[in-house]
């Protein structure tokens, strides 16, 4: 039973990393609200992970500039809250957004220390 529920979330994931592209990079501007894309670039610049997404999930969804001054676990919450959207996390540092509404929360990695 717990195979095969590892064998469709595998699948599944495989799937949409198969479709999903990764986010774009975008200047952020701090004092308007910030797209998905901007709030990813800056999650994937800090804490040197790596997300996978449809953008169209996301349509019409924005971020306040202090979503960026949260935890990698506080802000990826806010980010699962608002787009009503789950995350897998495959190897602590690749996240797949997918359509499913969250019911748990995302484990949260260690700022790197540069």
């Amino acid at each position: 039973m717990f195979k095969s529920f590892t064998l469709k979330v595998i699948i599944a994931v495989l799937f949409f990393l198969s479709t999903i592209k990764p986010a774009v990079s975008q200047t952020i501007d701090q004092g308007k609200y910030l797209s998905i894309d901007q709030v990813i670039n800056h999650l994937e610049n800090k804490y040197s992970v790596q997300f996978f997404y449809k953008p169209e999930w996301f349509d019409k969804r924005n971020f306040q500039p202090s979503i960026l001054e949260l935890s990698f676990g506080e802000a990826l919450e806010r980010i699962q809250i608002t787009s009503e959207l789950s995350v897998i996390t495959i190897d602590s540092v690749l996240y797949v957004f997918i359509p499913i509404k969250p019911i748990i929360k995302p484990p949260a990695p260690q700022a790197s220390s540069d």
